[in-house]
């Protein structure tokens, strides 16, 4: 007997008729166990997602551009020619004269901040609400990086009407020239009135903030009025037909709307997003007027244009 006849092989079916039966592709086999794989994953991921929280957008993030129309009575919002400019740099500078405790210069920071950011980066900045009114950005410790301007931004008063900043001489002239208190039958509290000589009867269109820009100059926006960040009472509220206020929208309300392009709910005021970008785009175009018309994809906007046609 030959010595292999005892010893048992086993035998596949191929080799019984005389050939191997076929063995799997090694890269068929990886390309399988690499769609499992990813498979297990996305499976994975769709039981986490709701455990997922979305980063919250950056204080400065205030939605894209958006095109509106002109306004024909304000084309220009408070912005105006003047003739009597002692401020003069020589690059394109923006000097803003604010105070912490109005109102008016609150609602202006809104499209300030919105406009900066077309020509450059605006950092440590912070949301506030400053005593408790309108939210709004703090800008004492702001620092802005353009390659098309120079932001000046001083905070001339505190909430509770303290001195903060010591004006240089020539923002002494613009606001004794610009921004002078009104007489004291206003009981207009401002202590720089102690420096200061009366202007006779004032008007309202004579407050902080004061924004320069070129020989254009603006204390009072056209476009805002603190209303604009404020709900509206629903109809059944009693007082509202004596004039009663709704609350006060938080930071986060105002800066929602302004990035969806809707105004904030419910109770919206009357044209939040539209007035702040309305007035964005005025600033817009006051600087792309003094820089150059650069950067091409801010002054090449249609609104942009638009409102160049009215600054001469």
């Amino acid at each position: 007997m030959h010595k292999t006849e005892g010893i048992m092989r086993t035998m596949d079916v191929g080799e019984r008729f005389g050939r191997r039966a076929p063995q799997p592709n090694r890269s068929t086999v990886q390309g399988a166990h690499r769609w499992l794989v990813a498979a297990a994953l996305m499976v994975t991921l769709g039981a986490l997602s709701p455990l997922v929280v979305q980063a919250d957008p950056a204080v400065t993030d205030l939605g894209k551009p958006m095109e509106r129309y002109v306004d024909p009575y304000f084309p220009l919002s408070g912005f105006h020619k003047v003739t009597f400019m002692p401020f003069k740099p020589t690059h394109p500078t923006l000097l803003v004269l604010a105070s912490q405790g109005y109102d008016t210069s609150s609602i202006e920071r809104w499209p300030l901040v919105k406009a900066l950011g077309w020509f450059g980066t605006l950092t440590n900045v912070k949301p506030t609400t400053f005593s408790a009114k309108i939210a709004t950005f703090d800008l004492s410790h702001a620092r802005y990086h353009s390659r098309y301007l120079t932001l000046v931004y001083r905070d001339l008063l505190s909430v509770n009407n303290h001195i903060l900043h010591k004006m240089s001489k020539v923002e002494f002239q613009l606001y004794t020239k610009y921004v002078r208190p009104f007489t004291a039958s206003t009981q207009q509290q401002d202590p720089y009135a102690l420096i200061t000589a009366s202007n006779g009867q004032g008007t309202t269109e004579r407050e902080l903030p004061l924004l320069v820009f070129g020989r254009y100059l603006s204390t009072l926006s056209q476009q805002m009025i603190s209303g604009d960040f404020r709900g509206v009472p629903p109809p059944d509220t009693p007082g509202i037909i004596g004039g009663k206020e709704g609350a006060a929208y938080s930071f986060r309300q105002i800066q929602d709307a302004l990035i969806r392009g809707k105004d904030p709910e419910p109770y919206a005021g009357p044209g939040l997003v539209e007035h702040v970008n309305g007035e964005a785009n005025i600033l817009g175009a006051i600087i792309c007027h003094g820089d150059g018309g650069q950067p091409k994809s801010v002054c090449g906007r249609t609104s942009i244009r638009a409102i160049e046609r009215h600054i001469k």
